[in-house]
């Protein structure tokens, strides 16, 4: 199996204005307070390029030049990606807090 029979479409990262959006998109979720500490910024742009590059409908947008069309998209398709990962950090509680919680400096 090749790339064509999966649909992958790495082209279209090198579409005029895809890797901004693609940056946008992982830069709002990085900050997003139910999002920001499941996932790093690199994986964000990492998975979006993937994405982008996989999914006919937003290779459709980015070649239709429809960027914020594609920003939306790529958005709500990270933050379904996450939401699993999400909601298992937000129950984590870190070493540090607990340390705090206790008294240790």
């Amino acid at each position: 199996m090749n790339d064509e029979d999966l649909n992958i479409d790495w082209a279209v990262l090198d579409v005029e204005g895809v890797a901004q959006v693609i940056e946008r998109a992982a830069r709002s979720i990085s900050k997003n307070e139910k999002y920001r500490h499941a996932v790093e910024i690199e994986d964000l742009e990492q998975d979006a390029r993937i994405l982008v590059a996989t999914k006919e409908d937003l290779q459709e947008c980015a070649y239709g030049d429809e960027l914020g069309l594609l920003h939306h998209r790529l958005v709500q398709d990270l933050k379904d990606q996450y939401k699993t990962k999400a909601k298992h950090a937000d129950k984590l509680t870190s070493y540090d807090v607990l340390l705090e919680k206790a008294g240790v400096e």
